[in-house]
């Protein structure tokens, strides 16, 4: 009977619970009846403030995803006018000093975006 009581409803055990013959019989029915009334509209309410959630998760993520693509837009231009003003002799940089800031740009760049990317669209697993 354990069994059947836990896969059943709370109207069920208090049914179960009651002898035949006692008075309050429907009384006690119509109180299981709104409790489970009101958990439903809860779980609901629940449901709702999830959804909810959900959505200003995602707007968020849009709002955030369009700045650190802008970001990464920005810098990258402006490691490629630092590399055009040293190619047309605006700009005197030694070839190594050149390299090193380009090669650390870059992959500052990209472990930026990764991380942010990754931390934006987690992986639903």
């Amino acid at each position: 009977m354990a069994e059947e009581l836990q896969e059943g409803s709370l109207q069920q055990i208090v049914e179960a619970d009651l002898p035949e013959d006692a008075d309050d019989h429907d009384e006690y029915l119509a109180e299981v009846q709104e409790f489970e009334e009101e958990a439903e509209a809860l779980r609901l309410e629940d449901r709702r403030e999830l959804l909810k959630s959900h959505k200003q998760d995602r707007k968020e993520r849009k709002r955030y995803a369009e700045r650190v693509f802008r970001l990464v837009c920005w810098w990258l231009a402006g490691v490629m006018a630092l590399v055009c003003s040293a190619g047309l002799d605006a700009l005197h940089l030694d070839e190594t000093v050149l390299m090193t800031i380009v090669g650390s740009t870059t992959a500052s760049v990209a472990a930026i975006f990764v991380v942010v990317a990754k931390y934006l669209f987690p992986s639903r697993t």
